[in-house]
Protein backbone atom coordinates (compact mmCIF):
# COMPACT_ATOMS: atom_id res chain seq x y z
CA UNK A 1 0.00 0.00 0.00
CA UNK A 2 2.55 2.48 1.08
CA UNK A 3 4.89 1.78 -2.08
CA UNK A 4 1.89 2.28 -3.96
CA UNK A 5 1.25 5.52 -2.56
CA UNK A 6 4.83 6.26 -3.06
CA UNK A 7 4.41 5.44 -6.92
CA UNK A 8 1.15 7.52 -7.48
CA UNK A 9 3.06 10.75 -5.68
CA UNK A 10 6.22 10.28 -8.31
CA UNK A 11 4.09 10.01 -11.04
CA UNK A 12 1.92 13.03 -9.80
CA UNK A 13 5.29 15.13 -9.45
CA UNK A 14 7.46 13.89 -12.12
CA UNK A 15 5.56 12.78 -15.12
CA UNK A 16 4.49 16.03 -17.48
CA UNK A 17 1.41 14.99 -18.57
CA UNK A 18 0.41 15.16 -14.72
CA UNK A 19 2.01 18.96 -14.78
CA UNK A 20 -0.15 19.63 -17.52
CA UNK A 21 -3.74 18.55 -15.33
CA UNK A 22 -3.15 19.40 -11.99
CA UNK A 23 -0.25 22.16 -12.51
CA UNK A 24 2.09 20.65 -10.16
CA UNK A 25 5.83 20.74 -10.84
CA UNK A 26 8.96 18.67 -9.75
CA UNK A 27 10.38 18.64 -6.46
CA UNK A 28 14.24 19.62 -5.83
CA UNK A 29 16.48 16.78 -3.89
CA UNK A 30 16.30 19.42 -1.15
CA UNK A 31 12.74 19.51 -0.41
CA UNK A 32 12.38 15.69 -0.42
CA UNK A 33 15.20 15.97 1.78
CA UNK A 34 13.43 17.71 4.00
CA UNK A 35 10.24 15.79 3.87
CA UNK A 36 12.36 12.59 4.97
CA UNK A 37 13.30 14.29 8.08
CA UNK A 38 9.94 15.29 9.64
CA UNK A 39 8.91 12.04 8.45
CA UNK A 40 12.21 10.53 10.45
CA UNK A 41 11.80 12.92 12.98
CA UNK A 42 7.95 12.17 13.62
CA UNK A 43 8.14 8.04 13.28
CA UNK A 44 10.84 7.87 16.16
CA UNK A 45 9.00 10.50 18.38
CA UNK A 46 6.12 8.30 18.18
CA UNK A 47 7.82 5.37 18.75
CA UNK A 48 9.59 6.40 21.91
CA UNK A 49 6.27 7.63 23.45
CA UNK A 50 5.15 3.98 22.89
CA UNK A 51 8.24 2.76 24.35
CA UNK A 52 7.94 4.97 27.63
CA UNK A 53 3.81 3.80 27.78
CA UNK A 54 4.99 0.51 27.64
CA UNK A 55 7.21 0.16 29.86
CA UNK A 56 5.46 2.43 32.48
CA UNK A 57 2.43 0.17 31.74
CA UNK A 58 4.20 -2.76 33.00
CA UNK A 59 5.70 -1.41 35.71
CA UNK A 60 2.01 -0.45 36.87
CA UNK A 61 0.70 -3.43 36.12
CA UNK A 62 2.89 -5.37 38.32
CA UNK A 63 2.33 -3.38 41.08
CA UNK A 64 -1.28 -3.76 40.40
CA UNK A 65 -2.96 -6.04 43.01
CA UNK A 66 -4.99 -9.05 41.73
CA UNK A 67 -8.03 -10.03 42.43
CA UNK A 68 -9.15 -13.29 42.74
CA UNK A 69 -11.21 -14.73 39.67
CA UNK A 70 -9.91 -12.13 37.06
CA UNK A 71 -7.04 -12.41 34.92
CA UNK A 72 -4.31 -10.11 33.82
CA UNK A 73 -5.39 -8.24 29.94
CA UNK A 74 -1.93 -9.10 29.32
Amino acid sequence: MALGTLLAQLAFTYLPVFHRLFHTAPLPAETWLRIAAVGLTTFVIVEMAKFVEGRFANRVARRAPRLPGFAPPY
